[in-house]
């Protein structure tokens, strides 16, 4: 009998709670790949901004991903392999996002890679990625004052964006510090927390208490415990990085429509013969955004002197 039919084996596969499964599915990988590096990251998008940021570090690395699917699945991973007698956690690593929770308790190590920032995204969301936006899909090379105009409007209506959607992030901040079970998944689309135009950036309908959905409110000795280091967080780098990537596709998305119109708010009379394109994704603002420093810091040990 091979082991996906044991029904020991199948008993921890069906049950996405247990440790075991993702060790399990850990060893089957392994299998396939039975020397080398692996990182472990979190879900496919973690996998795409890996992917653009190792390369850019250590362009010569041999390695595979293995997506753990979620966050908790990652660490369930981390706690087997910190367990495990055997040798399956040899040359694997995982790269994780922080978050507003970390290791959610756990003691780092050498085998974690955390991002300094809320998540990966918040490494997207910014003026360099943008400039190279401004310079290739939107056609303004020769002109750095039109991009420096067009920058100083991003950072003007991305504070206003961060600032509506503040009271979501504390309230997200408050659940996962005071522990908190949060019921329901959170928003997951743009217009369910803001709405976004070309100069500015209104709340949604949707509360944040509705929103985000907690088995209980905080109390305020909760609340004035936890709101100091809050207030603490630099907005751009600490709220809920998936939260500013879709504001920042839907603003790119406005900006090109702009770049278009006759009468551009933004752009003026610089024209371009070159139509603007309006297809920003993923892949195209990771391999144009910096790595962590600290990412650098953590691959250096894999790449050959």
């Amino acid at each position: 009998m091979n082991e996906i039919e044991d029904p020991y084996v199948q008993y921890f596969l069906s049950n996405r709670d247990s440790p075991a499964r993702q060790k399990i599915k850990l060893a089957e990988f392994r299998a396939k790949y039975p020397e080398g590096l692996i990182f472990s990251v979190e879900g496919v998008d973690d996998k795409r901004v890996y992917f653009h940021w190792i390369r850019s570090i250590a362009p010569d690395l041999q390695y595979e991903m293995h997506i753990c699917g979620t966050k908790d699945d990652a660490l369930k991973l981390l706690d087997a392999l910190r367990r495990d007698q055997t040798d399956l956690a040899k040359d694997v690593y995982f790269l994780l996002d922080n978050d507003f929770d970390g290791l959610k308790g756990r003691e780092p190590g050498p085998e974690v890679f955390v991002t300094p920032a809320y998540s990966i995204e918040n490494y997207l969301v910014c003026n360099s990625v943008l400039d190279d936006v401004l310079r290739v899909e939107l056609h303004c090379h020769g002109e750095p004052q039109c991009r420096a105009n067009v920058r100083e409007a991003f950072s003007d209506i991305y504070s206003q964006f961060l600032e509506v959607t503040k009271s979501l992030n504390w309230r997200i901040y408050l659940a996962r510090r005071a522990k908190i079970r949060q019921v329901g998944a959170l928003p997951s689309k743009l217009s369910e927390i803001a709405v976004v135009s070309l100069l500015e950036v209104a709340a949604s309908d949707t509360a944040a208490g509705d929103a985000v959905v907690l088995e209980r409110e905080p109390s305020a000795v909760e609340i004035e415990h936890h709101k100091p280091d809050f207030d603490s967080l630099i907005p751009q780098m600490n709220y809920r990085g998936k939260f500013a990537f879709w504001f920042f596709l839907r603003w790119l998305n406005l900006l090109a429509s702009d770049r278009r119109s006759e009468q551009s708010r933004l752009f003026g009379k610089t024209t371009s013969a070159l139509l603007p394109t309006n297809n920003f994704t993923l892949d195209m603002m990771a391999c144009r955004s910096r790595p962590p420093r600290e990412l650098n810091d953590f691959l250096q040990r894999f790449v050959a002197v």
